[in-house]
């Protein structure tokens, strides 16, 4: 969320790491966005043309990764003799998921590794059960086709792009900047408030008069009626709207986040409970948008996830949930016992508290 509020899309990328537990498990990634390329076409929900995911690893852990494409790695970032210089020095390769069409017409997944402009790696959508492969009765796909492991939220969004139109903080950055503007005004004026000092010419000569800093503690001797040799001139003061504008940059800004002091949990300026309720379901009512966003999101996503267990989960494995009294319950899962057909569903709300 805080990534969809700065960069105007938050991506979740699903992988199954092999080293991850015993028998290996699936791993949800936050993904930067700005290592990430789409199809300009694509739209929210729906699965891209393509994706592909930028990302570093030295050139020993993509040796690793790719053992038979050692040479071409080689090969493309001009390795002659292999030294540890060269193996440690960190390289970009481009995980790219794309669709492509069968001779039938079909749309196929697959995904390749692109290092320079040679491929170290490819292989169809690893997480999907295939018509040639020679599995059990019991294992199905759980979703209808095949797609692409990135998964987007969205929120100001009018459906033509993958990334959202704007975010809450580029609405309130222009109402910031404002409040920073007046309270810059404010403080200068509290600064100047002494008011500025005229000296008598005749009185005090022009040398003594450069020494003066206007600390307290300086002393100047004159000749003469010391209420005379000098003077301090009224601040001019700020007109009012001054300060109501700043009050009012910052009520606007909590009203583009809803966030309001009742909802922040500060003390509010209303005289009732009544209005501070008032308040509070207001605020929650915006949120609420939010929170659906996410939802529809979280759904496509643990669809995605039993999918990858219908693939993956060829051995159990151990799952721990909260039980009643504090206790804790042990589940077994693999793959057979995920029933053919299941719907997974995600209650409109749940993610609000």
């Amino acid at each position: 969320i805080r990534t969809l509020m700065l960069k105007r899309v938050g991506v979740i990328k699903l992988i199954f790491d092999e080293n991850y537990g015993k028998d290996g498990d699936i791993v949800p990634i936050l993904v930067d966005v700005e290592d990430i390329i789409v199809d300009k076409n694509a739209t929210p929900g729906k699965n891209p043309r393509f994706i592909a995911h930028r990302q570093a690893k030295t050139v020993d852990e993509w040796v690793a990764m790719f053992p038979d494409s050692k040479k071409i790695i080689y090969d493309a970032l001009g390795i002659k003799r292999g030294v540890q210089s060269q193996r440690a020095k960190r390289e970009v390769v481009y995980e790219t998921w794309f669709t492509w069409y069968d001779d039938s017409g079909k749309p196929q997944e697959s995904v390749a590794w692109l290092l320079k402009d040679k491929v170290i790696g490819k292989e169809r959508n690893p997480h999907w059960v295939y018509d040639d492969e020679q599995m059990s009765d019991t294992d199905s796909n759980i979703i209808p086709s095949p797609s692409k492991p990135f998964f987007a939220v969205n929120h100001l969004n009018l459906g033509k792009r993958w990334i959202d139109e704007t975010t809450l903080v580029e609405q309130a950055e222009t109402l910031q900047t404002l409040l920073e503007r007046r309270g810059r005004q404010l403080a200068q004026n509290a600064d100047d408030a002494s008011g500025g000092l005229v000296l008598n010419a005749g009185m005090v000569d022009k040398s003594d008069a450069a020494k003066l800093t206007g600390d307290p503690q300086e002393k100047i001797m004159v000749d003469g009626d010391v209420r005379a040799a000098a003077a301090r001139l009224a601040p001019a003061q700020l007109p009012s709207y001054v300060l109501e504008d700043k009050y009012d940059a910052r009520q606007e800004i909590d009203n583009v986040f809803a966030t309001h002091e009742t909802t922040r949990g500060e003390d509010s300026k209303s005289k009732t409970l009544g209005q501070d309720v008032i308040q509070q379901n207001q605020d929650m009512t915006r949120h609420d948008d939010l929170v659906r966003s996410v939802e529809n999101m979280a759904t496509r996503l643990f669809k995605y996830v039993v999918q990858m267990m219908k693939v993956h989960y060829t051995e159990e494995h151990m799952f721990r949930m909260a039980g009643e009294n504090g206790q804790f319950d042990f589940i077994m899962l693999g793959n057979d016992k995920i029933e053919d057909g299941i719907d997974i569903r995600v209650k409109a709300g749940s993610t609000l508290p």
